[in-house]
């Protein structure tokens, strides 16, 4: 049967490749209160930051640095929870990267959490930033202890700034005050067990975020779907989506 002339083949063989193009800026997300440069925003210093690792960031990290980091006068952050929705393969764990690293080196953070479904996901961000450590000189210097036990896991920088891992249950972060709270697919959680654990270790540090990254979720990502909801119907301010 002939093909129709709407299919994929029908194009000359030697006709031009496409160039593949995304979008800078995501399809929904909550809007700044006021114009962002480099005194209303952190995320102009993390994509410097991403300078100095070797790393930098792509237009979209650079777009999301700049918005989720947003400050208000008085210089916290705008948002005590950053929700971050993006397909897979996209970047999204090198931008988490870079902000855990640049809160550690830069902006005073002691304690990170590294939360996920399962505790191997949350291994593999933690020794991922642990590499991108080892691999910059001026971020080597000042690694001073690695601990690769299972169960304990942690690295700590001569500041006394450390990054932890735990499995995402009603134990994670029992006994600690964090200041940044990395969740790796959110979309999993299928109960508020772990988030009502977790919630409570950022509340007594004075600038503390939580970031959560994750693909898209489904019916039964009870917890995703709500923060989802409270950003975007305004209802929780402090929740900030992209």
């Amino acid at each position: 049967m002939p093909r129709s002339p709407s299919s994929r083949n029908s194009a000359p063989r030697n006709a031009p490749k496409k160039k593949l193009v995304g979008c800078t800026a995501p399809r929904l997300y909550t809007e700044p209160l006021r114009p962002l440069n480099r005194k209303t925003s952190s995320g102009y210093a993390v994509a410097d930051f991403a300078e100095i690792t070797g790393e930098p960031l792509m237009p979209w990290q650079r777009w999301l640095a700049v918005h989720a980091l947003e400050t208000v006068p008085g210089g916290a952050y705008r948002y005590k929870v950053i929700l971050v929705l993006v397909a897979r393969q996209s970047g999204k764990s090198s931008i988490g990267r870079m902000i855990t690293l640049y809160r550690m080196y830069i902006d005073g953070a002691r304690t990170v959490l590294g939360v996920a479904q399962g505790l191997g996901l949350a291994r593999e961000q933690w020794s991922l930033a642990l590499d991108t450590v080892r691999d910059t000189p001026d971020l080597a210097s000042e690694l001073v202890q690695v601990r690769n036990v299972n169960g304990d896991e942690w690295w700590k920088l001569s500041s006394g700034a450390r990054y932890l891992i735990r499995a995402a249950d009603r134990k994670a972060g029992r006994g600690l005050s964090i200041d940044q709270l990395n969740i790796d697919e959110l979309r999993e959680w299928r109960t508020w067990d772990a988030w009502s654990a977790l919630s409570k270790t950022t509340m007594a540090r004075p600038n503390a975020v939580t970031l959560a990254m994750s693909n898209a979720g489904d019916e039964e990502s009870v917890v995703l779907n709500q923060l989802r909801d409270a950003a975007l119907s305004g209802r929780d301010p402090s929740i900030g989506i992209f």
